[in-house]
């Protein structure tokens, strides 16, 4: 038994389903995080937080309990993040106020079992706005859009998502205030003929950094997020 984990009686791991586990059974060196903090424009930002038993990769889910909790602060304003649950998965979420380029945000383990993890940290990315000349998108038609502004030392996602096709992402090469989505890489799922209606996402993202109590590792990132609609359809 490691020696981070207090007490970890009757836990079975489900390769296909998430678990979870008390935090009141674990020391902060067993756990793992990943914080996300999100912007849409500069008025509010959303900080997520995931706790893991063990690695990024694993299924068991930290519940916070008894007096631990996750704080958000960002200059004057703090927010205690709040649990979301689906089944034995959670998630802490709140928001901050601003969602400007630079914007310092603090996010906080705090318990009294040891020390916590007092300061995984992140900055927000420049916003940016994002127009498309189009809204359609097929094996034999690309979506393209820009954003400025752009040339930024700041990494670039794009995320598109449908009921009709299967999830597809880029990670660009720089930030370059262009791009097009290749239809032909999009694949659909369902019976031939199909058309659906797709979120297409894009995100400027720079990394932060994970408080090194957490030994099982993580991920930090400072986000702007913009989306919009279009439509896919297959061709057939």
């Amino acid at each position: 038994m490691k020696p981070h984990i207090l007490m970890l009686l009757g836990l079975t791991v489900a390769s296909t389903a998430c678990e979870d586990i008390s935090s009141s059974d674990l020391l902060t060196s067993g756990m793992s995080a990943v914080v996300y903090g999100t912007a849409e424009g500069e008025d509010s930002t959303r900080v997520m937080v995931e706790l893991r038993a063990g690695g990024r990769l694993s299924n068991t889910m930290v519940d916070l309990q008894g007096d631990d909790e996750l704080v958000a602060t960002s200059g004057e304003q703090s927010v205690t993040l709040q649990k979301q649950s689906l089944g034995d998965y959670h998630n802490y979420v709140g928001n901050l106020t601003g969602g400007e380029e630079d914007m310092a945000v603090n996010v906080a383990l705090l318990r009294t079992v040891d020390q916590g993890a007092p300061a995984s940290t992140f900055t927000l990315p420049a916003p940016f706005a994002f127009d498309t000349s189009g809204d359609a998108i097929s094996p034999t038609q690309n979506l393209a859009f820009t954003w400025s502004p752009a040339n930024t030392n700041d990494d670039m996602e794009v995320v598109i998502d449908g009921d009709c096709i299967l999830p597809w992402s880029k990670e660009l090469d720089g930030d370059p205030g262009s791009f097009e989505i290749p239809g032909e890489e999009i694949e659909p799922v369902g019976e031939q003929g199909e058309s659906c209606s797709v979120e297409v996402k894009l995100r400027r993202v720079r990394g932060g950094q994970l408080d090194a109590a957490f030994e099982e590792g993580g991920l930090v990132q400072g986000r702007q997020l913009r989306t919009f609609e279009a439509t896919w359809s297959d061709g057939a």
